[in-house]
């Protein structure tokens, strides 16, 4: 069977700098369980034209629905279907959904959560046509197995890194699941969505395998997309795992999880690169996110971070509840001090997504494949004093006056947290196996 994995492209598409580590992880499974060729293609844009190429090439179409995308990826899925390719629709969206009559008529098959080698299985069941009743798969919370990344090209992304000064031949991994902070409020921060993971490392031989195989295809730099690095799992991570020698490694991880002894020790792992979410420059408006932090924790880790010479990537959550004229200032100050005063520091900003399944995504009632411009400008103005030109506005003030990541590289891990305002230098469809 001949398989296509699409990312929709949509108005807000970037493009990563970053291969979709999830269709990879999926292409593994589809591939292990006996798929003839297993194709993915990054920022599909869905003509009439593509699409019925789509559903001439390939026997069964998979679909990566996430909350910028759903209403594309959704009429996309019915186009398809009706040319008599079966689809299969999967991604965030999907996994959050109890209800699935949003995406009626877009799917044979709906995966929630991660594909397992029995799920990628009856997926190869389907038959060459589209099915009268759609079914809904259960996939596992957990990321068993091992992904592979044999075949896969990364010679696009690797140039669209080199454009922006990072030239390196980097790729992600997944080292460990789910964040902890969430695993002890059981909630976690108002603008995430819990999935019901819990933090765990992954298995030790998967991730060695990996390791060793990304090192043969020449990447030197592991960008980790895990949630939150604690320091249980880092620790469990530098004893598992025995890192190609020159390696650099950039984790995610909450201030609170920042100390020295554990940076010194990670450093040694190969570690260059931490990213911390600050969210807001004021104080009352952090409360409010109930991050579990606060600026003066946040600020001290940078200093952990800073004086191990580690390359730190601070973001801020434009829009959050409360978010004012005055705190957007108090935001484009602290960036600006921030940046002066710690020279291996960059910031990210984005313009807040109430998404499905958050608890900031329930404070309007948000429905999953329901996101868009409505739904943020209603957010703003139930939960604010200001509206989307505001925060473009303090947006563009820091991208002028502070180091900033490339909005290509800011985005790639959280496609939906995009500005209203985009860069559309988009190229067709990248296939990258």
């Amino acid at each position: 069977m001949r398989i296509a994995l699409a990312i929709v492209r949509t108005d807000h598409h970037i493009e990563s700098i970053h291969p979709p580590l999830g269709l990879i992880a999926l292409r593994s499974r589809l591939l292990e369980a006996g798929a003839s060729e297993v194709a993915i293609l990054d920022g599909f844009l869905p003509t009439e034209i593509a699409s019925h190429e789509l559903s001439e090439e390939y026997d069964l179409v998979g679909l990566q629905v996430h909350a910028l995308n759903a209403s594309t990826s959704v009429e996309l899925g019915r186009t398809i279907r009706s040319l008599g390719c079966p689809v299969v629709l999967g991604g965030p969206e999907i996994s959050i959904s109890s209800d699935l009559s949003w995406c009626r008529g877009a799917f044979d098959l709906a995966v929630r959560h991660h594909v397992s080698l029995q799920v990628a299985e009856a997926i190869l069941q389907l038959p060459n046509h589209a099915l009268s009743v759609p079914r809904t798969l259960e996939g596992e919370q957990r990321l068993t197995g091992r992904i592979s990344y044999g075949g896969l090209i990364f010679d696009e992304y690797w140039r669209r890194a080199a454009h922006l000064g990072m030239p390196r031949k980097h790729a992600p991994i997944i080292t460990h699941l789910g964040c902890s902070f969430r695993d002890r409020t059981r909630g976690g921060c108002s603008f995430c969505v819990d999935l019901g993971l819990k933090t765990s490392l992954r298995c030790s031989d998967s991730l060695e395998s990996e390791v060793a195989e990304l090192a043969e295809l020449g990447v030197t730099h592991f960008h980790c997309v895990g949630e939150n690095l604690a320091q249980g799992i880092a620790l469990k991570l530098r004893r598992s795992i025995q890192p190609p020698p020159l390696s650099t490694w950039s984790f995610f991880a909450r201030a609170s999880e920042i100390h020295p002894v554990g940076i010194a020790g990670l450093k040694s792992f190969g570690l260059e690169e931490i990213r911390l979410g600050a969210e807001s420059g004021d104080p009352h408006i952090l409360q409010i996110a109930a991050k579990g932090e606060t600026l003066e924790s946040i600020q001290q880790a940078i200093e952990v971070l800073h004086s191990q010479r580690i390359k730190t990537t601070v973001s801020f959550v434009l829009g959050l509840p409360g978010e004012s004229h005055k705190s957007l200032e108090k935001t484009c100050n602290l960036a600006q001090r921030w940046t002066d005063q710690y020279d291996l520091l960059k910031v990210s900003c984005s313009l807040i997504s109430p998404m499905a399944g958050s608890e900031l995504g329930r404070s309007i009632g948000m429905s999953p494949g329901c996101y868009g411009p409505t739904a943020r400008k209603k957010f703003l103005a139930t939960h604010t004093s200001i509206g989307v030109p505001e925060i473009e506005a303090a947006a563009s003030r820091i991208e002028r006056t502070c180091r900033t990541l490339a909005r290509i590289e800011s985005n790639a891990s959280a496609p939906w947290q995009s500005l209203e305002t985009q860069d559309e230098s988009m190229t067709a469809a990248t296939r990258i196996a």
